[in-house]
C-alpha cells in the first residue's frame, strides 16, 4: 500500500512539474514575441505593427477578387516600400470571392515624421476609392546611428 501511495505522489509531482514547465515556456515564448513588436495599432480592418529592425507592417483586410485592392499613394522620402503581398483567407482556394489580408512593409531610411497614404480602390475604374488610411510613421536615429521607428499613428 505504501508503495502505491509513493508511486501516486511521484506521478502527481511529475505532472505538476510538467504543467509548470509548460507555463514557463509559454510565458517566455509570449514575451519573446512581444519584444519583437515595438509598436502596434489595431483598428477596423487593419493591424499595423513595427518589428525590431525598423520595418513597419500594415495588414489590411481586402478582397482583390472584387476588383478592389490596397494601393500605396505616397511613399515619402525617408521610407522605403519593401514589399506588398496578398494572402487569401481561404487557403483551399474553394471559396470564390473570399477576402484575405494585404500586407505592406516599409523600412525607415531616415529620421523624421512621415505620412503614408493608402487607398482601397478599383484601379481600373478611374480610381473609385472605397477607403483611405493615412498613417504617420515617426523614426529617429539612435546613438549608434541606426534608424529606429519610434511611433505609429493613424491619422483620422
Amino acid at each position: 500500500m505504501k508503495n502505491k501511495v509513493n508511486s501516486f505522489a511521484i506521478v502527481m509531482i511529475a505532472l505538476v512539474l510538467i504543467v509548470l514547465a509548460g507555463l514557463v515556456l509559454g510565458f517566455v515564448a509570449g514575451s519573446a514575441e512581444a519584444r519583437k513588436k515595438s509598436h502596434e495599432l489595431r483598428g477596423d480592418g487593419y493591424y499595423i505593427y513595427c518589428r525590431k529592425g525598423n520595418n513597419a507592417y500594415m495588414e489590411l483586410e481586402g478582397n482583390p477578387t472584387t476588383g478592389f485592392d490596397w494601393y500605396v499613394e505616397t511613399v515619402p522620402e525617408g521610407l522605403e516600400l519593401v514589399s506588398r503581398k496578398y494572402s487569401p483567407s481561404d487557403k483551399s482556394g474553394k471559396l470564390a470571392g473570399a477576402g484575405g489580408i494585404s500586407t505592406i512593409c516599409f523600412k525607415a531610411r531616415a529620421g523624421g515624421v512621415f505620412t503614408v497614404d493608402l487607398v482601397y480602390k478599383r484601379n481600373w475604374e478611374g480610381g473609385e476609392t472605397a477607403k483611405v488610411l493615412s498613417l504617420q510613421v515617426s523614426a529617429v536615429k539612435d546613438s549608434k546611428g541606426r534608424i529606429k521607428i519610434n511611433g505609429l499613428k493613424v491619422i483620422e
